[in-house]
């Protein structure tokens, strides 16, 4: 095994990434089962548009919660990156 794959195994960001990897597509099976749980239960009283606001509401944030997480897994300081987002928010 060449020394540079052995100094990259010996460190822990083959465990974060892996870590990242399991989050993402955690959320995105969990994103899948929530929006398919939230439209059979609303989907017949919502219409197809209230179908679809749900849909992507379910998606969106679900896919930035398991996004911010695998940030947060690979050692990342979110304190500025959620900062400027709040304060882009207010500002639009």
């Amino acid at each position: 095994m060449p020394q540079w794959l052995q100094d990259f195994l010996a460190t822990d960001l083959p465990w974060k990434i892996l870590g990242a990897a399991v989050i993402l597509i955690g959320g995105v099976l969990a994103v899948a089962i929530l929006s398919r749980t939230a439209l059979a239960i609303f989907g017949e009283r919502l219409g197809p548009q209230g179908t679809m606001v749900v849909k992507k509401l379910i998606r969106y944030i679900g896919y930035a919660f398991a996004f911010i997480l695998a940030l947060n897994q690979m050692g990342l300081n979110l304190g500025a990156i959620l900062g400027a987002a709040g304060v882009a928010g207010i500002a639009v």
